[in-house]
């Protein structure tokens, strides 16, 4: 009998271990960057400014990537931008030339943070851009993916808990 509720205590010290962890990894997901468009037009030449915001960056936690897609009338094209090396100024700035085409109507950008994963995906229509707006934010693949791996590892673990305190009472 000391046995089992022995292991039911170890099970809920585990329990609030893993919970803490999920509350925890949801307060980091503010780590996540965000990103804010503006253009500049110059006669036939457009720039896009791209400004990422980024809580505490340092040499081991930083942007490593900037995804831009632009949409026009002849498809999608997808552009890596390489932001600066870490350690970042928060927020900084990179700049994209976009060519001055009638046909590029949308840009859509997102910021990588190292651990935290993607940022939200800003949008600019390029063609109703007078130059100076800002993007307008819309949902993205935000959800950092280490949440899922904790989740994941906590059911796992309750999971082999569960199991192996069935198995001890069937044998008694």
């Amino acid at each position: 009998m000391l046995g089992i509720r022995r292991q039911l205590e170890v099970s809920a010290i585990c329990l609030i271990a893993a919970l803490s962890l999920l509350v925890i990894s949801g307060l980091v997901r503010a780590d996540v960057p965000s990103v804010q468009l503006s253009t500049t037009i110059s006669g036939s030449s457009v720039t896009l400014m791209i400004s990422v915001t980024h809580n505490a960056p340092s040499s081991t936690h930083y942007v490593d990537e900037i995804g831009l897609t632009i949409t026009n009338s002849t498809g999608t094209f997808t552009h890596d931008i390489s932001p600066p090396p870490p350690p970042q100024d928060n927020p900084f700035s990179v700049s994209y030339d976009v060519r001055s085409d009638a046909n590029t109507t949308i840009v859509a950008v997102r910021a990588h943070c190292n651990i935290h994963g993607w940022s939200s995906t800003s949008m600019l229509d390029i063609g109703q851009n007078d130059g100076g707006d800002s993007g307008t934010e819309s949902s993205g693949d935000d959800f950092p993916y280490f949440v899922v791996g904790v989740l994941a590892l906590t059911i796992a673990s309750f999971s082999v808990i569960a199991l192996t305190l069935w198995r001890k009472s069937r044998q008694k």
